[in-house]
């Protein structure tokens, strides 16, 4: 498992990715890809200066796939 909150431990195996939003948003792909998610109500965690955010797909039909928001920088979240 992976922690990313007391309440959400996403499966090691669910999380597609890690990404630091300084170096993510340059593309306007993964601004639009997080714009939509966030309409959607895909992402989490709500904080006032997110340094990354963490993807996590659901294998199973019954729930959406999910961004959370980190103030934590990437390159910490991987080790």
């Amino acid at each position: 498992m992976f922690v990313i909150t007391k309440e959400k431990a996403p499966r090691l195996r669910d999380i597609v990715g890690v990404f630091d939003l300084d170096t993510a948003t340059v593309s306007a792909v993964t601004k639009s890809f997080l714009s939509n998610a966030e309409k959607r109500g895909e992402v989490e965690g709500i904080i006032t200066l997110p340094k990354s955010f963490i993807l996590v797909s659901s294998d199973n039909g019954n729930s959406k796939d999910k961004v959370y928001l980190s103030s934590r920088l990437a390159k910490y979240i991987n080790k």
